[in-house]
């Protein structure tokens, strides 16, 4: 059986036309103040960083901004790297929403938002949990955006403990939908006085996002494993079942057999264990699907000659075939599952006249066709992780 195609790193390539492909850009927040000439956008306040200046901004602030310079440079380590890494400097002070929101003032330029210090919450414990309390709040589903960052533990801690800010009662667990926290005591010594530590979910992110081979399934995060700029953690087995047991992320070989380092337990922040909460990976079938759908309309009808429909029920059903062709689409790179009869796991209900009416009798005359009156329930992605076999001889 082939396994679908991975839509994290092939259903960007499908969304051409006038709006351009899906966005899945990482932008990395820090407090930590930028040098060199690095001049942020005047619209949305983000630095742009690419394979052509990416070491130069390495070189200019690993003194001054040594979190944020490490980041930057794991997240292009390997053969893989982003087209662009957007950097949000706050200049010392606490990330805020409005920052946030001006740094969204183009929707669609990055989907993913991580937050980059030296410790990681070890030395600057308060500000790094406020700054990444107000990320994950920011974070709604309205927005399609995934909080993904790591928070550090102390290496020369022999009894470690999970930071009190992810007790299972706190917001970065108990409302965190949108948001994928790794824990870590991972660290590299820039040099004998400075200590970074690592942020192994970024760059297992990277490498997924902009087109890593992952050879055991397709799309799933755990399947990227020895990834570059990724540091293992060296916890005891014991914390480790303490990370686990919390629903929270941790990089390490201690779940495969060869010992190769993945990312283990993908599931959105949750303070149940089981997770009952999705997976990262479904998450983004789920944005994509919707940002893929709405992008897919438009550019279907512009290449039709048709920029626009006449708002009477005859060409709604013309915008609903559109809709149902795109759903489609979504499946055939494994956006949207398959079911057992083999048939793309949705159903795309349009409404009756008669019942779009009712949701709204003006829409002919105000020309906005009411909410719900094209509709699918859909089955979205789930990767799958491991497979436990049973070997008996006879």
């Amino acid at each position: 059986m082939a396994f679908p195609s991975s839509f994290i790193r092939t259903i960007s390539t499908l969304t051409t036309g006038a709006l351009g492909a899906l966005p899945r850009s990482i932008v990395l927040v820090t407090r930590e103040t930028i040098s060199g000439s690095y001049t942020p956008d005047p619209l949305t306040g983000l630095i742009s960083i690419t394979a052509s200046n990416y070491e130069a901004f390495y070189d200019d602030n690993i003194s001054g901004a040594p979190g944020v310079a490490v980041d930057v440079k794991n997240a292009f380590a390997g053969s893989v790297a982003p087209n662009t890494l957007y950097v949000l400097s706050t200049g010392g002070v606490a990330v805020t929403s409005n920052m946030l929101t001006l740094a969204n003032s183009n929707p669609r330029l990055w989907s993913f938002i991580s937050l980059s210090s030296q410790s990681r919450g070890i030395d600057d414990t308060s500000a790094f949990f406020t700054d990444a309390a107000t990320i994950n709040s920011w974070c709604t589903d309205a927005r399609e955006k995934l909080f993904i960052f790591t928070a550090s533990i102390d290496a020369d801690d022999d009894t470690p403990e999970l930071p009190a800010q992810l007790g299972a009662a706190q917001p970065l667990r108990t409302a965190a939908p949108n948001t994928l926290t790794c824990v870590s005591n991972a660290y590299e010594d820039i040099d004998e006085y400075t200590r970074v530590y690592n942020n192994p979910i970024l760059a297992v992110m990277v490498f997924v996002l902009y087109g890593g081979y992952v050879s055991r399934s397709a799309g799933s995060l755990s399947d990227a494993h020895d990834v570059p700029g990724a540091l293992g953690d060296t916890f005891s087995q014991t914390f480790r079942n303490t990370i686990e047991e919390n629903s929270l992320a941790q990089y390490n070989g201690a779940k495969d057999a060869g010992g190769s380092l993945f990312l283990y337990n993908t599931q959105m922040n949750d303070d149940v264990y089981e997770p009952t909460t999705p997976q990262i990976e479904t998450k983004i079938a789920q944005y994509y699907t919707a940002d893929y759908m709405r992008v897919y309309v438009r550019n279907k009808l512009q290449a039709a000659g048709q920029p626009g429909v006449v708002a009477n029920y005859r060409d709604l059903i013309k915008i609903f075939a559109v809709f149902n062709a795109g759903l489609n689409d979504c499946n055939r790179v494994g956006a949207i599952q398959t079911n057992a009869q083999g048939q793309p796991d949705f159903v795309a209900i349009l409404k009756s006249e008669a019942d779009v009416d009712a949701l709204d009798p003006s829409w002919r005359t105000t020309g906005k066709y009411p909410v719900g009156a094209i509709s699918a329930q859909i089955r979205y992605y789930a990767a799958g992780h491991y497979l436990p076999l049973v070997l008996q001889g006879v």
